[in-house]
């Protein structure tokens, strides 16, 4: 049951609102790129650049949360998106271009680094999951949101709307945002902590103070199983392995390759559709999968979440590479959608979730900025092997190597992953500093 005020909803409403204007501006900058003379060069110089500033707004992002908190550090991303959405849609020469490019990566490595966290430390133990795979079923709605409106030609009203809300979010953050009470907590501040607890939760005084002593580490071990106890190290480490090893899976998984076959796929059906109303498609199932995910990840935890979805995604790939030669194309395209539901049930929304969780309060802006920038370091580099990857991934036998890594993924899962479900985070760290 969610416990949470009504001014705690809101904000998680507007942190979600905040990244469907991000794919707005993502998608539209990309139709502004399109319309330059030489093309080739200016979108893959912004691209890089786009990494570029996300990896350093990660970075500046996190610090601000660190030292001056998670509201100020989130409201904040709103000005260098509306800066470089104004750059971009007057840019004529490549130079602008990257400014613009490079503005709204930063503000974008930001939001996706701290949004996390913020989401991680207002939500309630029994509806932690839910809130935070809200992320991605919004970054997976905001995708179709972006190409559906990219398809329209409303640029010059973009121009004065999407700057506009950017600009309208940080306000609206700075006034009625709240800080998280365990930020508060960090800087030892307890009675302003408890107070924003306070207006955080709606539900009673003693489940409230209930709450507070055990924020502040009044935690009674009930004899949980150990996490990674062969590994002699701290729940510190053990949470950044546990992230990089989710990373490594959503790339080593394959599935986000499969988007380099979509056109090949859907055309084998005989559907008379564009490349974007089948990226569209693709994306609508990822929501599919993401909506399935914020069901059941409070209810069956997130072990399970992520061994169904390591499964069925297992499964899914075998099949493909089964049926990839077979006459009958509607089979190829069924396991082709099934592989992206199943990867989006589990694998990409638990690695959102565990980030808001797995970090202990001082090390959690560190952890959650390594994690980002190792995130988009390997989007940066697989985007230089694009040409070659579709190559390959066209290729019979291709997608069973997918397949074996997210067989070997459910076993980890099974005996290394800790379940956090229902628990308060620092229950969490109760667990993983057990050796």
């Amino acid at each position: 049951m969610i416990k949470m005020s009504i001014t705690a909803m809101l904000v998680v409403l507007a942190g979600n609102l905040w990244l469907l204007l991000h794919f707005l501006a993502i998608y539209d900058s990309l139709k502004i790129i399109s319309k330059q003379e030489d093309y080739v060069v200016a979108e893959k110089l912004s691209v890089q650049i786009y990494v570029i500033g996300a990896l350093k707004g990660c970075l500046f992002f996190c610090a601000l949360a660190h030292y001056f908190g998670r509201k100020i550090s989130i409201g904040t991303t709103g000005f260098p998106l509306a800066v470089g959405y104004l750059l971009l849609s007057v840019a004529e020469n490549i130079g602008v271009i990257c400014c613009g490019r490079f503005l709204m990566g930063f503000s974008w490595g930001g939001t996706l680094a701290v949004l996390p966290i913020y989401f991680g430390e207002i939500a309630t133990k029994s509806s932690r999951g839910i809130i935070l795979t809200t992320i991605v079923v919004s970054l997976q709605i905001g995708s179709i949101l972006g190409m559906s409106i990219n398809q329209i030609d409303i640029g010059p009203l973009l121009k004065c709307v999407v700057p506009g809300l950017a600009v309208l979010f940080s306000i609206f953050f700075f006034i009625f945002g709240t800080e998280t009470p365990h930020y508060h907590l960090l800087k030892n501040d307890k009675i302003i902590s408890k107070s924003v607890l306070e207006n955080l939760r709606n539900t009673t005084q003693y489940e409230i103070e209930k709450e507070f002593e055990e924020m502040q580490g009044d935690i009674i071990y009930s004899g949980e199983e150990k996490v990674m106890a062969c590994f002699k190290a701290n729940g510190w480490v053990k949470s950044v392995f546990v992230l990089l090893s989710l990373n490594f899976l959503q790339s080593l998984s394959m599935v986000t390759f499969m988007k380099n076959l979509t056109i090949k796929v859907f055309d084998r059906t005989g559907f008379n559709l564009t490349v974007s109303q089948m990226l569209m498609i693709v994306d609508a199932f990822g929501a599919t999968g993401a909506f399935f995910c914020l069901l059941l990840i409070d209810w069956i935890g997130r072990k399970k979440c992520l061994l169904l979805s390591t499964s069925g995604v297992t499964l899914s790939l075998l099949m493909f590479e089964l049926f990839r030669s077979h006459e009958n194309s509607y089979l190829q395209l069924l396991f082709f959608t099934s592989s992206i539901i199943f990867q989006s049930m589990g694998i990409i929304p638990v690695r959102k979730v565990f980030l808001g969780e797995l970090f202990s309060l001082k090390f959690k802006m560190a952890g959650a900025a390594l994690i980002t920038i190792h995130y988009f370091s390997m989007g940066l580099l697989l985007s230089y092997f694009n040409l070659t990857t579709y190559e390959l991934f066209d290729t019979n036998g291709s997608f069973y190597f997918g397949m074996i890594v997210c067989a070997m993924a459910a076993i980890f899962v099974h005996f290394c992953f800790p379940e956090t479900k229902g628990k308060s985070l620092e229950h969490i760290q109760v667990i993983l500093n057990r050796t």
